[in-house]
């Protein structure tokens, strides 16, 4: 039990090393969005983030790395995680640095980082959740892995990969809500692009429909 506590110890003597607090100018920090796997996310989407920040305040760190010795460009950091709160603290808020959490990170690790934080999210559709792991597919990390480093089952992430493989207009349908996991899993099964899109056509079709008698049986229902 001793040597359990020696170990737990220098263990976290170990990420204390290698993680630093401290607020860092936004000259300093390299923001790509082309990182983040959410992509460019537009400032109308921020507003609501930005007032809560000038309220109550910027509470939780940001996420960032060491620059490379292969990086070219002139900051010495790198933004990891965080990508609306610091666009909605240099763009909207106006501030001119930002606290952040600063480690020693891999490439692979930004990517599982960035990954994890996004699917925390409530308020994504499942193609933004499938784009979220579009960066782990294309360094070719094993579903597996995948499944491992975000914390989420097998069942949850392979059809959210099948949906990345599956043409623009089902991906479209999927994010507005007509196309399920189920639905995603047998449209993969069929190898013709215009057939998948036929198919999801009519299960959309059929779902709009659905919903339009429930709505005709409920304005019956309340005369």
């Amino acid at each position: 039990q001793e040597q359990s506590q020696e170990q737990s110890q220098e263990q976290s003597q170990e990420q204390d090393q290698n993680e630093l607090l401290l607020s860092i100018p936004f000259s300093d920090l390299r923001i790509d969005e082309t990182m983040n796997c959410r992509g460019v996310i537009p400032l109308g989407d921020l507003v609501e983030l930005a007032d809560d920040i000038k309220a109550n305040g910027h509470l939780q760190p940001v996420l960032a790395r060491y620059r490379y010795d292969t990086e070219k460009f002139p900051e010495p950091y790198v933004l990891v995680a965080g990508f609306s709160r610091s666009k909605a603290m240099r763009d909207l808020v106006k501030a001119t640095e930002i606290k952040a959490v600063l480690r020693h990170l891999t490439p692979q690790q930004c990517i599982v980082i960035n990954a994890a934080e996004n699917i925390k999210r409530r308020d994504l559709n499942i193609m933004q959740e499938a784009e979220s792991l579009r960066r782990l597919v294309r360094i070719g990390m094993p579903q597996e892995d995948i499944c491992v480093a975000l914390g989420k089952t097998r069942g949850w992430v392979q059809p959210r990969i099948y949906l990345l493989n599956l043409p623009e207009a089902v991906q479209q349908m999927a994010a507005s809500g007509y196309i399920s996991t189920d639905n995603i899993r047998q449209l993969y099964s069929i190898k013709d692009a215009t057939e998948q899109i036929v198919i999801a056509r009519k299960i959309k079709e059929s779902k709009q429909k659905d919903t339009h008698k429930k709505v005709e049986v409920r304005a019956f229902s309340d005369t």
